[in-house]
């Protein structure tokens, strides 16, 4: 058997991931685990078909990752792997493990999906690219970028007329005091068309976001294959998932959500059909087929829940178009990382 991952620790935390894991072979192979735990106890039994080893057996043995599935011990079990003839420049809480095997899958899908679809690449002129975020109402900071390229536009639309920054070109706008405000950062999130048809390429970050290295270099990176390019979700791969933890944290309105789930179900919509989040979009924005796709999107979110992540799998499938992904962890990785919202 290969075993690329050492995962140490056969408590609570280990059995409701294996639980979690199984519903998911596509995303978990669990073949690929050697699971150890200092309890003696433990040594030889199974659970889930996975059998519990000594860490004497870890002497000398040689593994991709060491995941360490306990929180509250995490510390002291590191200690004790470093006893042992075992590289230890990979160490990973379970979280970290299980988000970026998710991520990882959908990377990966999406590169065999996109393999050979022929598309030729736009290499971004920095002059015609320009990254943008709203901040309507008092609810988030704006920071400056720790990086900057050369060339490109920095906007931000807001209606806080104190709102001042020396690298963004604030646009100021007018809200009536009523407006919904998540309602009008969609619209700008959704459309960038409409606000930069002289632009021919966009990046659309929320204001939570602080740039820390070139946006240029990720999207040469990254961006190959088509004209929309997304993060994959770190936790789910469902629209249907996603729609569930809604609901169940009380996110939007209950009855919205099921009645459109209830309509995708209806069209065909596929389970575990891929999952994006929508804090940073990279978009050939004039491209027909992207600014079809969003404005779908923006009148499904109209039409049903505010929880946008549910309805862009949705419309992106509808319209078949094609997307790239990032291989990339959406909180914090080597091109940004995301802040608390002012008032979280």
């Amino acid at each position: 058997m290969k075993t690329d991952v050492l995962l140490w620790g056969a408590g609570a935390e280990f059995r409701k991931f294996i639980a979690e894991a199984v519903c998911l072979p596509q995303v978990f192979d669990l073949d690929h685990l050697f699971v150890v735990d200092s309890d003696e106890i433990k040594w030889g039994t199974e659970f889930r078909g996975l059998s519990i080893h000594s860490p004497k057996e870890v002497d000398g043995q040689k593994y991709k990752k060491i995941v360490i599935s306990s929180t509250d011990y995490f510390e002291d079990i590191v200690n004790t792997i470093r006893g042992y003839k075992v590289d230890c420049s990979n160490i990973q809480s379970l979280l970290e493990f299980k988000q970026q095997a998710i991520i990882d899958y959908q990377y990966t899908k999406n590169l065999i999906i996109t393999k050979n679809n022929n598309y030729i690449p736009t290499r971004y002129n920095n002059d015609k690219l320009v990254i943008y975020t709203a901040i309507i109402g008092d609810y988030d900071y704006l920071a400056s970028p720790l990086f900057i390229d050369d060339g490109v536009e920095y906007v931000c639309f807001t209606d806080q007329r104190k709102l001042q920054s020396d690298i963004w070109n604030i646009e100021y706008i007018h809200t009536d005091p009523s407006c919904n405000h998540e309602e009008v950062v969609r619209k700008f999130k959704c459309l960038p068309h409409m606000f930069f048809g002289e632009y021919d390429s966009s990046i659309w970050m929320d204001a939570s976001i602080t740039i820390k290295s070139s946006m240029i270099e990720m999207i040469y990176k990254y961006q190959n294959s088509a004209d929309l390019m997304l993060f994959p979700h770190y936790e789910r791969v469902c629209i249907y998932d996603e729609a569930a933890v809604c609901i169940a944290n009380h996110k939007s309105d209950k009855e919205r959500i099921i009645k459109q789930i209830n309509y995708y179900y209806n069209n065909g919509y596929q389970f575990n059909n891929g999952l994006y989040c929508g804090g940073l979009i990279v978009r050939n924005h004039n491209i027909s087929e992207v600014k079809k796709t969003m404005e779908d999107w923006h009148s499904e979110i109209v039409k049903y829940s505010k929880r946008d992540q549910i309805s862009l799998p949705y419309v992106i499938d509808k319209n078949r178009l094609q997307i790239d992904l990032t291989n990339l962890y959406i909180y914090d990785n080597k091109y940004f990382t995301v802040r608390k919202h002012k008032h979280n």
